[in-house]
C-alpha cells in the first residue's frame, strides 16, 4: 500500500476528493462511514461538550468555596491584628 505525504492527502482532500464525489456521488456513504471512524460524532462531542459544562459549574463552586474560607480566615487576621495593635497601643500609653 502506497503512503501518501502530507502535501499529497492535502491536495486529495481538498481538490481529488471533491471532484471525485462530483464525478461519483454514489460514494459519498461509502467515503462519509470512512470518515466516522476518524472523528466524533456530533452525538460524542455534546456528551464531552456537555461534561466540561458541569465541570465548569463544579469549579466555580469549588472556587466560590474557597473564596468564602479566605474571606474568612482574612477577617480573623484583621481581627486579631486589630486587637494586637491595641494591645500595644495600651502597653505603650503605660
Amino acid at each position: 500500500m502506497r503512503t501518501f505525504s502530507d502535501e499529497e492527502l492535502i491536495d486529495l482532500f481538498n481538490r481529488q476528493l471533491p471532484d471525485l464525489l462530483d464525478r461519483r456521488p454514489d460514494l459519498e456513504p461509502l467515503i462519509y462511514q470512512g470518515f466516522l471512524g476518524a472523528f466524533a460524532r456530533r452525538e460524542e462531542v455534546a456528551v464531552v461538550l456537555k461534561e466540561l459544562r458541569e465541570l465548569r459549574t463544579e469549579m466555580n463552586q469549588r472556587f466560590e468555596q474557597v473564596d468564602a474560607r479566605i474571606d474568612v480566615f482574612r477577617k480573623e487576621v484583621d481581627q486579631r491584628f486589630d486587637e494586637v495593635s491595641q494591645a500595644i497601643d495600651r502597653l505603650g500609653s503605660r
